[in-house]
């Protein structure tokens, strides 16, 4: 399975718990999407303890994925740019030396 794929597969699971949780849940979104992918890892780990074509499908795709190259040229720039847009910039100028200091001497 190459990467194209794996993205295409977290886009509509993201999609399908988004759209369960805004019909029936009613959760914040942020909340919502993560309680469904807990609870739908924590059944793919129980069912990872049967031998069905479901459980070898999903240790396949987790076996052929390269998690550092996943996570260090493609998922950290969209989690920083998350995380960057709900920043207040007033609350960061007030705190502007620690993160200075922790931002260049901390590396």
């Amino acid at each position: 399975m190459n990467t194209q794929e794996i993205i295409a597969i977290t886009i509509i699971l993201a999609a399908i718990f988004a759209y369960i949780n805004h019909r029936f849940i009613k959760w914040p979104p942020t909340i919502g999407i993560m309680a469904l992918s807990l609870i739908s890892s924590i059944l793919l780990v129980t069912i990872g303890n049967s031998k069905s074509l479901l459980s070898e499908k999903a240790i396949s795709l987790a076996t052929s994925l390269d998690f550092q190259d996943v996570l260090m040229n493609f998922m950290l720039s969209f989690l920083l740019f998350a995380g960057a847009i709900h920043i207040d910039a007033s609350k960061l100028r007030a705190e502007r030396l620690p993160v200075l200091v922790l931002a260049t001497v901390g590396i």
